[in-house]
């Protein structure tokens, strides 16, 4: 049976062919824009791709030729250490050579303590040396001192201005004086310190004559019990002695405050008794202990540097040179050393050197001076012009 045909197909059961345009063929500019912008950046990456691979290559064989150099270099470690292993028996482990290295530091303790043994008994053969000159001597670069049966040492502080004073530059003259003299040149005074344990029968005109220049002489002291203010019984008359004779005047006074007032104090006391008279030398604030049971023993260092620089400062401020008479003991366990040194320093040490590091103005070095005019032995000082 033969179906119902649409209106479109021809009688024959064919579509009819629609017509088919020409084919153009594009060429040079007639080519889509779009197009060629694609082929540009299919060609770049192509580019950049090629530049990859290379690059990786050139790591690969890089990173080969470092592995044949590290074998290489391997192998000729492996055979030096069988060289070694051959040529010592055995190779050193890291315990052999921390045992090594402890045997060693053993071996030189033992040497230096032989060393030690024999330098000590050569220093302290040396007519007239004692311990103290010989330790001195091996910590030169501490200051050391005794206090309750304990040796303290002190690191000498280089930043601070040195003496500079040499003991060669010590020259004692027959009578037992002493005097600082530098490149042939003496500059340096004699001078005497007393109190009333001289009495007051010192003959001042016999004293100058016998070559001392100046002396100190104690106005009083601070009762380490009471605290009362005393004067010294010979102060009246060893100053209008001593003036009328000629020599250099200078003061002293024995402190025993325990607080800024108390120091303060003691500084008025003084400039009361001074007047009238031509200090030439200084005034100097005596810092000791002078019993164990005195009543600024328990200040601190920083304590008793701070009533000292309060009387210093009273002094220096009534037109005086101030000045702080100690010893070893006094200025490095006493008192704050770095805050203090920049006063003129009066130093306590009996021997033929100094033994203190920074500048000195005065250095006592006996008690037992033998002085025209003065009976018994007394302090005898150089003072450093």
């Amino acid at each position: 049976m033969i179906s119902a045909m649409s209106d479109d197909r021809d009688p024959n059961g064919y579509i009819e062919a629609e017509e088919i345009p020409p084919v153009r063929v594009m060429q040079g500019d007639d080519r889509p824009k779009k197009n060629v912008k694609k082929g540009k950046k299919l060609r770049l990456k192509l580019n950049v791709l090629r530049l990859v691979s290379v690059f990786l290559l050139l790591m690969l064989v890089f990173v080969g030729i470092c592995l044949i150099n590290s074998h290489k270099r391997n192998a000729e470690l492996e055979s030096r250490l069988k060289e070694l292993t051959q040529e010592n028996g055995r190779l050193v482990s890291a315990g052999d050579l921390e045992a090594g290295t402890e045997a060693a530091r053993r071996e030189g303790l033992a040497e230096g303590r032989i060393e030690l043994k024999a330098e000590l008994m050569e220093k302290l053969s040396v007519p007239g040396a004692t311990s103290a000159d010989v330790l001195r001597e091996l910590y030169d670069d501490y200051v050391y001192y005794i206090s309750d049966n304990t040796y303290h040492f002190v690191k000498i502080n280089e930043s601070l201005p040195n003496n500079g004073i040499k003991a060669s530059e010590l020259v004692t003259d027959e009578n037992g004086f002493k005097d600082h003299i530098k490149d042939g040149v003496k500059d340096s005074l004699r001078v005497v310190d007393v109190s009333q344990f001289q009495k007051k029968d010192i003959d001042w005109e016999a004293v100058k004559a016998a070559g001392v220049d100046g002396c100190m002489i104690r106005v009083g002291f601070r009762g380490y019990g009471s605290g009362a203010l005393v004067e010294d019984d010979c102060f009246e008359t060893n100053m209008k002695a001593a003036q009328a004779a000629g020599l250099k005047l200078g003061v002293y006074f024995f402190t025993q405050a325990v607080d800024t007032a108390e120091a303060v104090e003691e500084a008025e006391y003084v400039l009361e008794r001074i007047k009238g008279y031509k200090i030439d030398l200084a005034v100097a604030l005596d810092v000791e202990v002078p019993d164990a049971t005195a009543r600024a023993n328990d200040l601190t260092p920083a304590e008793r540097t701070d009533l000292a620089e309060a009387f210093l400062k009273r002094i220096s401020e009534a037109g005086y040179t101030p000045m702080i008479y100690v010893n070893t003991y006094g200025m490095f366990g006493m008192l704050d050393v770095e805050r203090v040194y920049s006063y003129p320093i009066w130093f306590a040490f009996y021997n033929d050197y100094i033994y203190y590091p920074y500048e000195v103005k005065m250095w006592q070095y006996t008690e037992g001076a033998a002085v025209d005019g003065i009976k018994g032995g007394v302090d005898m000082n150089v003072w450093f012009q």
